[in-house]
């Protein structure tokens, strides 16, 4: 939750985790032509952006989707600019992919990190994305795994589904889901849940206030 004391600006995140009992490419020396159509040199992204190689290494398949969900929108550059050839006299413009709804954008970005660490994705629950969406809307009322009627934050999920484990991580104030994922992974508690081998589900949910201030709730079962 963001609180705003004079200048300053707190971002707030919290996970809790309850137990109860890739087509894979690596960096190559040359620009590829990627199935869409993009022109991109892995090496060369990965030299220039060492925050993105520091994450994902030299898989030059996971680069390229970290390009492509955020990369892209960022502004960052897919290869360098003196390896750009002149375009043809009829160029055919690729089409760019539209940016994907910000809980389907916090799985991808998540499965990335667990296949980067190598652990498989985690699949979609709807359920559990139903859920978390309460819980989204819940933290905007009460910031904590207690929900606002003093029960756990579990008890958001229907009582006949079927689980061995769950896990919730929940963040307020991060405008992308890039950078809620981020700050989850950077956070002990939050990377445990994001890494946790024993999770194969995932629901993500996102709520906004009425002031514009974005609520994230990740939901995971194994």
């Amino acid at each position: 939750m963001k609180k705003r004391f004079g200048n300053k600006t707190l971002f707030l995140t919290a996970a809790i985790l309850i137990m109860t009992f890739g087509w894979s490419m690596t960096i190559c020396a040359e620009p590829a032509v990627m199935p869409d159509g993009t022109v991109f040199d892995a090496a060369f992204y990965a030299q220039t952006y060492p925050d993105v190689a520091a994450v994902y290494g030299n898989d030059a398949n996971l680069l390229y989707q970290h390009y492509a969900l955020f990369g892209r929108a960022e502004g960052r550059m897919a290869v360098a600019p003196e390896a750009v050839q002149e375009p043809p006299a009829a160029p055919v413009t690729p089409e760019v992919p539209a940016l994907p709804d910000p809980p389907v954008a916090v799985q991808q970005a998540t499965n990335m990190y667990r296949q980067a660490g190598g652990l498989s994705g985690l699949s979609w629950d709807e359920t559990l994305a139903q859920s978390a969406y309460l819980r989204a809307t819940e933290t905007a009322v009460l910031f904590s795994h207690t929900r606002p009627n003093g029960s756990t934050c579990f008890t958001a999920i229907p009582s006949d589904y079927r689980y061995r484990m769950l896990g919730e991580n929940i963040a307020a104030g991060y405008p992308t889901a890039e950078r809620v994922t981020e700050a989850w992974m950077n956070s002990e508690g939050h990377r445990a849940n994001i890494m946790n081998g024993g999770f194969t589900k995932i629901g993500v949910g996102y709520y906004v206030d009425e002031n514009g201030y974005p609520y994230w709730v990740q939901l995971f079962a194994g």
